[in-house]
């Protein structure tokens, strides 16, 4: 078995990791936002009322309000660990490998004991088991985060949309027993009225004056 392949395999892998957990906070991201919509459309269109359901459907807002705060916390928690950062364990610049390659050939020129040297594949193999032991524990930490606030914010869209079926059952309930206004019909317009003539008020009609 290649020794120095699989060190360097699994040290790959948890830095494909490191960047897949970077990108994978854009669907808990589009989760709170739905949820967030969801509920300030509740908000906007149910009427509250001092009865039964308008403390169910209050209840199930602050319920969802704390559950995604707590959510967006652990998001925050495995992008950055809140404000102190993740310290990954990287390999150097490679002119200090190179001088330190120079200088581990000088070192076993000097030594007459096989023992005692070293090669260069050798402690690269020793960095390798050391950066991806690292990157194994910090990314272990962000996935279990990350999966905490994933399962926050599917909580979190359930109880959204249960609230919001109750609401547009409500509202439809509170359509149906509101009294219905019929307007009472307008009455017919009644026709014109022919002017009275001046014969029927008993008025004698002048003649005009002939002109010869």
């Amino acid at each position: 078995m290649d020794n120095f392949n699989f060190y360097k395999n699994k040290y790959e892998r948890e830095l494909n990791r490191r960047n897949y957990l970077d990108g994978a906070i854009n669907n808990p991201i589009i989760g709170i936002t739905v949820v967030v919509s969801l509920n300030s459309y509740i908000i906007s269109q149910y009427i509250f009322k001092e009865n039964l359901s308008s403390i169910v459907v209050i209840s199930f807002l602050i319920l969802t309000f704390i559950i995604s705060f707590v959510a967006v916390i652990f998001v925050f928690i495995s992008v950055n660990n809140l404000f102190k950062g993740y310290n990954y364990e990287n390999f150097g610049l490679l002119k200090d490998f190179r001088k330190f390659e120079l200088d581990l050939e000088l070192h076993n020129k000097n030594i007459s004991e096989d023992n005692d040297r070293r090669s260069f594949e050798q402690n690269t193999v020793e960095k390798f088991i050391q950066f991806a032991d690292n990157h194994t524990i910090i990314n272990d930490k962000r996935g279990l985060y990350l999966y905490r606030s994933r399962s926050l914010i599917i909580s979190a869209v359930l109880l959204t949309f249960i609230n919001l079926s109750f609401v547009t059952i409500n509202n439809f309930k509170m359509a149906d027993d509101k009294p219905v206004n019929v307007p009472a019909p307008s009455p017919k317009p009644e026709p014109p009225r022919m002017p009275t003539d001046r014969i029927e008020k008993g008025e004698t009609p002048s003649i005009p004056t002939q002109i010869k």
